[in-house]
């Protein structure tokens, strides 16, 4: 059933090299994505909006969503993964988080595969641990085997962040693909 690892020490089953993977670790202010075919990165980047910038939120989400389907429709994309969390303390902003994933939801909605995975799980799977990983791991990780974007930057206008958590996201999944698609959380 498997053809073996890649040169990042990913399984790859056969029938599997040639996906093209979007990978999200959805925001409304910052959503990160990257783009998988066979294996290797091919594309990364931000969408970024900023509130003043639309009427309403449903505009902002509607934003998003059509970038995302631009992109998922260039690349031809197979299969999306994103980024799942468990809302805590601000109810606002989970809601928020929610209808974005909705959102992206109804924008795949002809991709045959669209799943969705925790940090914790997609970070474990990284990295082949049992345990917590931290995100500086993960960074660290990906700045080592997959690409260097500079050291991690959690805020202003060269914030990558987002970036490097959707590259783990995709990396993550791909090392666990077939149990995440099995326990897919929705």
């Amino acid at each position: 059933m498997y053809n073996g690892l890649n040169k990042l020490g990913i399984i790859c089953r056969k029938g599997d090299d040639f996906i093209i993977l979007l990978a999200i670790d959805p925001s409304i202010s910052s959503s990160g994505y990257c783009i998988i075919k066979d294996n290797e990165l091919i594309k990364y980047g931000k969408v970024s909006t900023n509130k003043k910038d639309f009427k309403s939120e449903d505009d902002r989400l509607n934003h998003i969503s059509n970038i995302f389907s631009k992109i998922a429709n260039e690349y031809k994309v197979d299969e999306v993964i994103m980024e799942s969390q468990f809302i805590g303390g601000n109810a606002k902003t989970g809601m928020v988080l929610k209808k974005l994933i909705g959102a992206l939801c109804r924008t795949f909605k002809d991709i045959p595969h669209v799943s969705y995975v925790l940090p914790s799980q997609w970070r474990k799977s990284l990295l082949h641990k049992n345990k917590a990983v931290k995100k500086e791991d993960v960074v660290e990780y990906i700045r080592n085997n997959i690409i260097d974007l500079g050291e991690l930057k959690s805020t202003g206008v060269k914030k990558n962040e987002d970036i490097y958590e959707s590259i783990g996201v995709a990396y993550g999944y791909l090392n666990d693909r077939e149990n995440i698609i099995k326990n897919n959380l929705y």
